[in-house]
């Protein structure tokens, strides 16, 4: 068997129980049948029963209710469930599993079990998605309409993988630069079974317009992101690389340098406005689901809809309002979600809003009305502060989510991300229209 790869889903309940107990023992046939009985109980929704099957560590750090939300979540990404098609012993680094390889509706995932000397499980997570149904390109894009070129967006010592994508025929064509959301994100700025970026990218270019889009920064290098000694900052995850790419846009053979826009999703687009303030020369800015409020306040947002134990909650939130008021916290080294209070300091520091309110180049902003994660109060303070503005134009889709896939329901869930699903067209048409000055 392949060496296990442990994949960390989106959920903040299973990673959290990313705990492994490294005891060996004889991994018996009634230790499969108990493995069994377990995901039966648990996916099945019966927590009483499937609470007990777990370790006093385990349970000490990951409460029942957080075992309810996590089942409702596996449901929600991989479908109904079906049953439990094979279940085998597995050992690696000293560690022993009980993997499960299960059917629902959508997937086939394989679920590990970490167990303990006293077969009790200390660990519950999912090594492989295995999706019936996979992320396809756009159907409103001909093959035969743009070609691909591999490319590097270089920062110094740091070489980013990328793409160039342009159309097939043709020249002197505007070019499109995408910055990414949180997280060490791919080209793709891939999330479950979509992804976003090729579809802008392969969509834009059957309109005429190229683009360029790369692996991030701490995709690459993760932790040796930032030069030596130095806590990884806004500006060497997202801002540097941002502006290499501008300039590697702009002498791209066959693009209108006068043409270069940038696109940000998310954290991107909050930053958008920062980058261009250092690059005067681009034709525009190009927001989807823009932040206007501090991270902080955007992160107990969704804490709140998401978690629903009462403790997590209230520690999730602890931790949004330190990140809000990261400034004053002593030691900025100290770690929170996953980055230094020094990284939220200078994050905190830089407000989208009265930046982009000083710019005069056009700016697109595009809000998907289900987005659980930026919402409706954001893109109803970037109307209030910027939406009288003619260089301004603002616009909002009642089907869409965060990644601008549809779907239905007055706001989208995090297993909306798991369903195949492309931007649909009528989002690249008023990109493509912007570009062009129609819109």
């Amino acid at each position: 068997m392949e060496k296990l790869n442990f994949t960390r889903s989106v959920s903040l309940f299973i990673i959290s129980s990313l705990l492994f107990t490294k005891v060996c023992f004889s991994q018996s046939d009634s230790t499969l049948v108990q493995a069994n009985q377990f995901f039966n109980y648990f996916i099945n929704g019966n927590i009483d029963k499937a609470y007990p099957y777990f370790d006093d560590e385990f349970k000490a750090k990951v409460s029942f209710e957080q075992i309810k939300s996590l089942q409702k979540q596996f449901l929600s990404s991989y479908g109904n469930f079906i049953s439990i098609n094979k279940t085998s012993p597995y050992t690696q680094n000293n560690i022993k599993y009980v993997l499960l390889t299960v059917a629902f509706d959508r997937a086939k995932p394989v679920f590990a079990l970490t167990l303990n000397n006293k077969n009790k499980i200390a660990g519950l997570f999912t090594t492989a998605t295995n999706y019936n149904v996979k992320y396809t390109d756009p159907n409103y894009v001909k093959k035969d309409s743009y070609l691909e070129e591999t490319i590097a967006i270089e920062t110094g010592e740091f070489r980013l993988p990328g793409l160039l994508t342009r159309p097939k025929v043709g020249e002197n064509y505007p070019v499109v630069v995408l910055i990414h959301g949180s997280g060490p994100q791919n080209m793709d700025e891939q999330t479950g079974n979509l992804k976003p970026f090729r579809d802008l990218a392969l969509g834009l270019a059957s309109k005429g317009i190229a683009s360029i889009r790369y692996d991030k920064r701490t995709r690459v290098y993760g932790i040796k992101s930032a030069p030596a000694g130095q806590n990884i900052g806004v500006e060497d995850e997202v801002i540097n690389d941002a502006l290499s790419a501008i300039k590697y846009a702009g002498n791209v053979k066959g693009v209108n340098a006068k043409k270069v826009f940038l696109l940000g999703h998310s954290l991107g687009a909050q930053l958008a406005p920062v980058i261009a303030t250092g690059h005067q020369s681009l034709a525009g800015i190009l927001l989807l689901a823009a932040p206007a409020r501090p991270i902080g306040v955007v992160l107990s947002e969704q804490f709140r809809k998401l978690v629903k134990d009462s403790a997590t909650l209230a520690t999730n939130l602890k931790m949004a309002t330190q990140i809000t008021h990261a400034d004053t916290i002593k030691n900025q080294d100290k770690v929170l979600l996953g980055a230094t209070a020094s990284y939220f300091t200078e994050l905190n520091k830089m407000d989208q809003v009265s930046i982009a309110k000083k710019l005069k180049l056009p700016i697109l902003i595009l809000q998907g009305e289900r987005d659980y994660q930026v919402t409706l109060t954001d893109v109803n303070i970037w109307k209030e502060q910027l939406g009288k503005a003619q260089n301004v134009v603002i616009k909002s889709y009642p089907k869409l989510n965060h990644a601008f896939t549809e779907g239905d329901g007055a706001l989208s869930e995090p297993g909306e991300y798991y369903i195949p699903a492309n931007i649909p067209e009528y989002v690249i048409n008023d990109l493509t229209n912007f570009i062009n000055n129609k819109l």
